[in-house]
């Protein structure tokens, strides 16, 4: 028998929440603990009864385990994973994936203990972007450019009257389609200009970069990349100081 098989089972079985042993060293946890697909997280669980493994803010897609004995392992369609060891006198190694593909390899342990459940929880990680003077200009404009389309304005940027931060122009473009200048925020390295354009015409229009670039431009994007007519959108355009 493969040792890498799903148990595609749709068993429903009940488990009994419980004190969670998770382990690690640390003893004894009520709370969640967070999934780390960098480790081989061990847990030890009952030879003689069900252990429920679940995920908190994700749910299990596939399971793999070894060794895959007969009644096992049982994967319920509700994104809970079901062990019966009973009675295994060695380990269980299980591999989940979750739904948002996370894979997390487990060593399961039988000892004589009271039955309870695996309760863990996926934690999003926000990564603290790098500051702009350590980016190239053109890494540092992407940046600016994907919080601005967001609706967020960097730390750092401030709001500014054009003049004041050396901007002459009032507008791009011609004809029916026509970029206005709406806002201009800066910092000491970049300023950033906001343009308002509206489509004028009678006809479904693809907005263009070319149709709006100027001399000094580092780098621009729109927030919507077609408009039908009388519809508007926002370009922003990233220049150096």
């Amino acid at each position: 028998m493969n040792p890498f098989q799903r148990d595609k089972r749709k068993t429903i079985k009940i488990g009994v929440i419980g004190t969670l042993c998770w382990g690690l060293g640390y003893g004894w946890a009520l709370a969640h603990v967070p999934l780390d697909s960098s480790k081989v997280m061990e847990f030890k669980i009952s030879k003689s009864g069900l252990t429920r493994i679940s995920i908190d803010n994700d749910s299990i897609e596939d399971v793999y385990a070894y060794p895959a004995e007969p009644d096992l392992i049982t994967h319920h369609k509700s994104g809970h994973v079901f062990v019966t060891p009973d009675d295994l006198e060695f380990p269980v190694y299980l591999t989940l994936v979750t739904r948002r593909g996370t894979a997390q390899d487990l060593r399961l342990i039988p000892v004589s203990k009271k039955a309870e459940p695996i309760l863990l929880r996926f934690e999003e990680r926000h990564q603290t972007p790098p500051p702009l003077t350590a980016l190239s200009p053109q890494d540092a404009s992407a940046l600016l450019l994907a919080q601005f389309i967001k609706g967020k304005v960097p730390n750092g940027f401030a709001l500014a009257a054009p003049n004041d931060v050396g901007v002459c122009e009032v507008s791009r473009g011609e004809g029916e389609i026509e970029a206005v200048l709406d806002k201009v925020y800066h910092n000491d390295q970049f300023r950033v200009l906001v343009f308002a354009i509206k489509n004028e015409s009678f006809e479904r229009r693809t907005l263009d970069n070319k149709m709006f670039w100027g001399k000094g431009d580092l780098a621009s994007a729109f927030d919507r990349p077609t408009l039908s007519p009388q519809e508007t959108a926002r370009l922003f355009i990233i220049q150096h100081r």
